[in-house]
């Protein structure tokens, strides 16, 4: 399974300055249809706090388009994303990715999205080229950063699809435990391991179950307290990637709902609408347990 790849490929956008912009054309009617508009303001705010997130942690050096691009740069070079993090946002889990990946644009004013060009376009497509061969991660960031410059990174359209691809990919490889994320399994008494295979197909101690019985079952395990407790994944490489991040979503929902809950007892607020320092509270006590292993 090529998580890293196919998150990358959201970046390289397709967009000219014809009404609309090529992009959006083919989007248009699923996002009228499938994203509330309503929530634009709140997540144009979570991706702000997304990117301070990023240049507090040392992901980006600053806000600039320099800085992105640095990222892929690293990447090519590595060939991988050599960053974990441990930071969450509710608000985006909520929403399937499917969905925010096509319609992110609906936070851009009409001039942002008429900053896009033709070249963009054709950038697009050449970055889309079938690869003989093995694909890696390098060589679709190498293929990025040689058809578009610094200076495109600096439109808002490339750094909202690069902050969502730099967020689902920093999901840390082993286990996840505290706020801080450092931790080790020694504070761990229960496991819950998760499988998914390469027909797509979820385990749960051998037994093949839906994402509704899974959501059940992490209703049964986590209850309203995750201390002590871990869910740990483990996902085929040839799994697709549309139900790894179903699979994932549907763990981190339920650590959502939990802090949620909690922070609604605490504070009579939606976690959503605490500050920074009763998130921190919430945090520590509703630990967000995930070991995400390596694919097999």
């Amino acid at each position: 399974m090529q998580k890293i790849i196919l998150l990358l490929i959201i970046i390289s956008v397709q967009a000219c300055a014809q009404q609309p912009p090529e992009i959006i054309a083919d989007r248009i009617e699923f996002c009228n249809s499938s994203f509330d508009r309503g929530l634009t303001p709140r997540l144009t705010k979570e991706f702000e706090e997304l990117e301070n997130h990023f240049i507090k942690g040392g992901l980006l050096p600053n806000n600039s388009g320099s800085s992105y691009y640095s990222v892929y740069k690293s990447i090519a070079k590595d060939d991988d994303l050599n960053f974990s993090s441990d930071y969450s946002s509710a608000l985006i889990d909520s929403i399937e990715f499917n969905v925010l990946s096509k319609c992110f644009y609906l936070l851009l004013s009409s001039n942002e999205l008429q900053e896009l060009t033709q070249r963009h376009y054709e950038a697009s497509k050449k970055i889309y080229e079938p690869i003989s061969g093995n694909v890696s991660p390098g060589m679709i960031a190498q293929r990025i950063i040689d058809h578009l410059t610094e200076e495109d990174f600096d439109l808002k359209f490339y750094k909202l699809s690069s902050l969502l691809t730099f967020y689902k990919i920093a999901t840390p490889t082993g286990i996840n435990l505290l706020p801080t994320g450092n931790g080790s399994d020694k504070s761990i008494d229960q496991w819950l391991s998760i499988k998914l295979d390469d027909d797509d197909i979820i385990t749960l101690s051998s037994r093949a179950i839906t994402i509704d019985l899974l959501r059940t079952e992490l209703l049964n395990f986590l209850g309203n307290e995750t201390t002590g407790k871990a869910v740990e994944i483990t996902a085929s490489r040839d799994a697709s990637y549309e139900m790894y991040i179903k699979l994932l979503d549907t763990v981190n929902e339920r650590f959502n709902i939990i802090r949620s809950l909690d922070a609604n007892n605490k504070f009579g607020k939606n976690y959503d609408d605490l500050n920074d320092i009763q998130k921190e509270s919430i945090d520590e006590k509703i630990p967000r347990n995930i070991r995400i292993n390596e694919p097999k």
